[in-house]
C-alpha cells in the first residue's frame, strides 16, 4: 500500500498512523424512524484504534447512538487519495474524567498550529452537557486509490 508510510509497520500501525495524521471525519448513524443522518466531526484516535469525539447532549447523532450504537465512520485524505472505512459501535462515555481527558485532547490539538477556531462547532455550541462518544470499532478497510491502482487493507477486532 502506498501511504507515505514505512513498509515495515504493521495493519493496525498502519491504519493507526493514518487515523492519527487527520482529524476531520464523517459519522453516519440511523435514526429512531430508521432514516440515515451523517455528520462531519472532529476526532482523536487512541492507541487502541478507538475513534473518540464531543458532542452535546440531545444532539441527532447522541440520540441516533442512544437508540442504535452501530455506526459508520469515514476519514478521507483527498490529496493522498486514501480512504478509511470504520464499522463500529458507538459508546456514550459520560464520566468526567474521560470528559476531562478528551478536553485535554482537544486542547493539543488546537495548541498544534493549525487554526481550528473556526472550525470545532462543539466549541461554539457548548452549553455543560458535553459527552465523549467512543467508537470501538470491529473493522477498519484502508482503501488507497492512489497512482499504483487500488490496494486496501482490512484490520478486524
Amino acid at each position: 500500500m502506498d501511504l507515505a508510510l514505512p513498509t515495515t509497520m504493521t495493519e493496525k500501525e498502519t491504519a493507526f498512523e493514518f487515523l492519527r495524521q487527520n482529524k476531520l471525519g464523517v459519522l453516519a448513524t440511523i435514526t429512531p424512524e430508521g432514516k440515515p443522518h451523517a455528520d462531519a466531526i472532529y476526532y482523536v484516535v487512541d492507541d487502541g484504534l478507538e475513534v473518540n469525539f464531543l458532542t452535546e447532549v440531545g444532539t441527532s447523532k447522541y440520540k441516533n447512538i442512544q437508540h442504535l450504537s452501530d455506526v459508520f465512520f469515514v476519514v478521507t485524505d483527498v490529496e493522498k487519495k486514501i480512504t478509511a472505512h470504520i464499522i463500529g459501535k458507538a459508546l456514550l462515555v459520560t464520566d468526567k474524567d474521560s470528559l476531562t481527558v478528551m478536553m485535554g485532547k482537544v486542547a493539543k490539538m488546537l495548541n498544534s498550529g493549525e487554526s481550528f477556531d473556526t472550525v470545532l462547532p462543539i466549541l461554539k455550541r457548548d452549553n455543560g452537557n458535553l459527552v465523549v462518544v467512543r467508537i470501538k470499532p470491529q473493522e477498519i478497510r484502508l482503501s488507497d486509490y492512489g497512482s499504483n491502482g487500488l490496494s486496501e487493507i482490512t484490520v478486524t477486532f
